[in-house]
């Protein structure tokens, strides 16, 4: 047990109520200064409070993660606090906490910044989760999600990154129930604060998450036009493109696409996109072209506008396969699967393609390999219609 550590579960859904024992089972070996922070009135947390000896603290969900955890800051006791999710829990690494937790030198600031490619995936990630110190009056002031860090007179960000903790397999109910309260709390929000670009920009983020596309881009269209200097409007470009996509309007995608090349030529993403596009109208030069800068701009992109490096890079390989595929081009389409897959080795979908190129190519046992590889990553598509080589 850590005597100057508070752990915090935060309960934001009903459909968590099947991981609480986990998640406060998990904090056991390190504290007994346990606490349930409830966004929503939920009956059952009580019930969970008594078993583990935890005390509920209740409040009505707040749109900036700082605001939930500076509620949070006023109710621990101890020096130390950590705090994840109740659909996640600490699967190993609770002596890596109490090491860091030790670290009289060690003031820490800021939360997990693990994203997830595919919120349904049937395999658990690592996240990482950092620690917060209680230095007197400290307190989250950070407005940025996910990497909220206190400003330097109140304490410093961690150097060590603890991937300790699993979230539990994410169920559609789930998701589906914290982006609508999201946005519930989001629009509520805005209703006061209607120049709170961060939280418009997190309204616009989880209307697309929810597909509710038209309303996504009418916010979209706000950002973009309340400060056209702003340089992430390249970014929320791309995502009105993505809901005039999803509202099949092609050729509106394709002018926010342009518009944000215009604004920020070595926008890779935008290139990308605009790859995708051209694509659905059959212009396969042009098409490759933009897919080949995408790949050549990456480096060039501003930070800022930057994704996941692998995602930036697999995702135009892979679109490339596929105009190879469609020109009969076999063999350029494995190459271009192969070079992605050595940057994301971990997408099965990739691997799915190359099996069937394989298969095509007559290879069997390079296409039984892809195959296996694909499934160990992800079991669930043995489920599903996926042709097995």
């Amino acid at each position: 047990m850590l005597k100057n550590l508070s752990a915090c579960v935060i309960l934001r859904v009903p459909a968590e109520e099947p991981f609480l024992h986990a998640s406060l089972s998990s904090f056991r070996p390190l504290t007994e200064d346990l606490y349930i922070l409830d966004m929503g009135q939920h009956a059952f947390a009580e019930r969970f409070a008594e078993e583990y000896g935890a005390r509920v603290v209740r409040v009505h969900d707040q749109p900036h993660e700082a605001a939930m955890l500076n509620i949070m800051l006023k109710e621990a006791n101890k020096e130390w606090l950590i705090w994840m999710d109740a659909d996640e829990f600490i699967l190993e690494g609770h002596a890596l906490i109490g090491e860091l937790v030790q670290d009289g030198k060690t003031k820490a600031a800021s939360v997990r910044a693990i994203h997830f490619e595919d919120p349904v995936s049937t395999f658990d990630e690592p996240r990482t989760y950092r620690l917060l110190n209680l230095q007197p009056d400290s307190r989250f002031l950070g407005t940025i999600d996910p990497q909220l860090v206190l400003p330097e007179d109140r304490g410093a960000v961690v150097d060590s990154e603890i991937k300790i903790a699993h979230r539990a397999y994410m169920q559609d109910e789930i998701i589906i129930q914290k982006n609508h309260l999201r946005v519930k709390n989001f629009s509520r929000h805005l209703e006061e604060h209607p120049d709170d670009r961060f939280a418009r920009n997190k309204l616009g983020y989880y209307l697309m998450a929810i597909r509710e596309w038209g309303k996504a881009l009418e916010q979209q269209n706000i950002l973009i036009e309340s400060d056209p200097n702003d340089p992430e409007n390249p970014l929320f470009m791309l995502r009105a493109a993505t809901c005039a996509l999803s509202l099949n309007d092609s050729e509106l995608a394709l002018q926010y696409v342009e518009r944000a090349i215009e604004q920020q030529p070595n926008f890779s993403d935008a290139y990308f996109m605009l790859g995708t596009i051209l694509v659905r109208y059959n212009r396969l030069d042009e098409a490759k072209a933009a897919l080949q800068q995408a790949l050549e701009r990456k480096a060039k992109t501003p930070y800022y506008l930057l994704a996941d490096e692998s995602m930036s890079t697999w995702k135009p390989l892979n679109e490339l396969a596929e105009i190879s595929r469609r020109e009969n081009r076999l063999l350029d389409a494995v190459r271009f699967l192969e070079r992605s897959l050595e940057v994301y080795p971990t997408n099965y979908r990739t691997n799915l393609m190359l099996a069937s190129l394989y298969k095509q190519l007559n290879r069997p046992e390079d296409a039984k390999k892809a195959y296996q590889a694909a499934i160990t990553i992800n079991p669930a598509i043995l489920q599903k219609k996926a042709v097995k080589p």
